[in-house]
């Protein structure tokens, strides 16, 4: 309500200024410029004031200071409010308006034409339906009327006239909506009944700004006379023409600005506020920053609970509760940040609404061993970890979840109870390596190795892989079509393991194939046979048939991902996977 009467009063006070001082009495002006008053924060004279540390009174002008400002320049004025409040006001510039005559020589027939032409380069003809009749225009050929039901022409076409001449630059207006247009003659229509004379058409051509320049449309047909037409068609490229701009479209508003002038103790009393509010901004700004520190902290801890945390009920209990408690920190600290923010930016924001980016965290890391890094260095560094947890490595949390999964399994067989004090993980490496735990054991209670290790979900080379005694172990080195065609099953059998979507990497599964040929190739040399396995399969042999099943792997990854880019224009969300490389060994990979 204050605002609105300084305003008000603002306005009638400059408009009394402008008739005033101002003789000249500008109708163009009045009708075509319209005026924005706009009141600063910022008093006349701190325009440029900045605060940077230094002792205010060195920084500015004894004369502001007092409260004592010259104003010379002749386009501003002194004002004072109703409630006494002075106000130096800037009256704006009002910008040139060119004129039809200003422009008019520059302009050609053929240039206005050929403008013309480019709102007609997609469609050369256009239509407009009154009614009964449609009529038709099409550029630089003819006019035509004629009635349709649904998209056929019924009855005959009558000619409005074909096209003559382009009428010389008048740069007319049209008299109900003043825009200047470009006219164009058809004639030598059909002959009309009334006046026995052959139809002719003018075709005014005008501007719509709102058009693109490839787009025009009929506006309007009349017949001011029998059998005489006049179509009034508007086009976007026109509009590039200055000259065929409506002159009495308004021009932006102008701004008014006004800024308060202040009295000696006004000074004072500004640079003392404006003093505060930067060290109010200050400390918003640190104690924001602060909390914007510790949010992260928790994100970070909260990521690695969720990622490392024991599987056994008691440690799902445990990180179910630590993450509850955290999360509550978490949006306790955004809320926080978003009031300091809030404040200080003078702005609204829903205090009830927090997001929540935890998902985010798992782009931060590009390897386990980054993540394991990266854990370790902020359990050390950030002051708002929980030294009580311990990044365990995600390897050891695997381990122990797993060791929990198949101990729990086996206890269950014998109606037995996991006792975690008893029978912890750390308890159980200690006592393989104190050799309490035998191999037997171990076979007893997790089965096979490989199963235990969730080397299963690996396709073998060779089906039966362990039996010394199967003939396809020594067909893949002594016989050439046998091995291509264990290795076509190999790349059958990977591509299939991809389709599943099983987690997995290229190290890993490569691994288990170059074990496996080591393993077969001990089978074969401890085996009894007349062929000299012992020397005729070296290291070196082995390792050109890894690189064979390796090329197999590629080729299976390569047709994977041509499969998946065939479905990623239905928007299915499809895993890539990385080709297999060794620096060591010389790869052949398919690019």
């Amino acid at each position: 309500m204050w605002y609105d009467k300084v305003v008000f009063q603002l306005f009638h006070s400059l408009f009394i200024f402008g008739t005033c001082c101002y003789a000249i009495y500008n109708t163009n002006e009045l009708q075509n410029v319209a005026y924005d008053l706009e009141i600063a924060e910022i008093p006349f004279g701190f325009e440029n004031f900045k605060l940077d540390g230094e002792i205010l009174e060195e920084k500015i002008p004894k004369n502001t200071l007092m409260g004592i400002f010259d104003v010379n320049d002749e386009s501003s004025t002194v004002i004072v409010s109703e409630f006494g409040q002075k106000f130096i006001c800037s009256l704006p510039k009002i910008p040139s308006i060119k004129t039809n005559s200003e422009s008019k020589p520059n302009l050609t027939v053929n240039l206005i034409s050929d403008v013309i032409s480019a709102s007609f380069y997609v469609q050369n003809c256009i239509r407009k339906n009154t009614g009964w009749w449609t009529y038709e225009l099409c550029y630089n050929k003819y006019v035509q009327q004629f009635r349709l039901e649904g998209s056929k022409i019924v009855g005959n076409v009558i000619s409005l006239g074909y096209y003559k001449n382009n009428s010389d630059i008048n740069l007319s207006k049209s008299k109900s909506e003043e825009l200047p247009y470009f006219e164009q003659i058809y004639d030598d229509g059909t002959v009309c009944e009334v006046t026995d004379k052959s139809r002719l058409t003018r075709v005014w051509y005008m501007c719509d700004d709102m058009l693109s320049t490839s787009e025009a449309y009929i506006y309007d047909v009349d017949e001011p006379s029998s059998c005489e037409y006049i179509i009034k068609v508007k086009t976007g490229s026109l509009c590039k023409l200055d000259v065929f701009l409506s002159q009495s479209k308004p021009l932006e508003p102008l701004s008014i600005l006004c800024r308060p002038l202040l009295e000696q103790n006004a000074v004072r009393q500004y640079l003392e506020k404006v003093t505060e509010e930067k060290r109010q901004k200050e400390k918003a700004k640190n104690e924001s920053k602060l909390l914007a520190a510790r949010a992260d902290s928790i994100q970070r801890q909260r990521y690695a609970n969720k990622r490392l945390g024991k599987r056994t009920p008691n440690g799902i209990k445990e990180m179910e509760s630590t993450e509850k408690e955290l999360k509550m920190i978490y949006e306790d600290i955004m809320r926080s940040i978003t009031k300091l923010n809030v404040d200080l930016m003078k702005v609204k924001a829903d205090l009830h609404f927090i997001y929540d980016d935890l998902h985010e965290m798992e782009t931060r890391y590009i390897t386990e061993a980054d993540e394991d890094r990266g854990n370790i260095y902020w359990y050390f560094k950030d002051p708002h970890w929980n030294r009580k947890f311990f990044p365990v490595t995600l390897a050891y949390s695997r381990g122990r979840n797993n060791y929990y999964e198949m101990v729990s399994s086996f206890l269950k067989k014998i109606d037995e109870e996991y006792d975690e004090k008893k029978m912890s993980f750390s308890k159980f490496l200690r006592d393989i390596d104190e050799e309490l735990v035998t191999e037997a054991y171990l076979g007893m209670m997790m089965g096979s190795l490989r199963k235990a290790f969730h080397e299963g979900i690996f396709p073998d080379i060779v089906n039966d892989v362990d039996d010394a005694e199967n003939p396809l172990l020594a067909s893949l080195w002594t016989n050439p079509e046998k091995q291509l065609e264990l290795l076509q099953l190999f790349e059958y059998k990977v591509l299939k393991l991809l389709n599943r979507r099983i987690k997995f990497t290229a190290d890993d599964l490569m691994s288990h194939v170059a074990q496996q040929l080591l393993s077969i190739r001990t089978l074969l040399i401890n085996r009894e046979s007349d062929y000299n396995f012992d020397q005729k399969i070296s290291y070196v042999l082995v390792e050109k048939m890894f690189l064979k099943f390796m090329q197999s792997y590629n080729r299976a990854v390569l047709r994977h991902d041509k499969k998946s880019w065939g479905h990623f224009t239905k928007h299915i969300p499809v895993e890539t996977f990385r080709l297999f490389e060794n620096p060591n060994m010389f790869i052949a990979r398919i690019e």
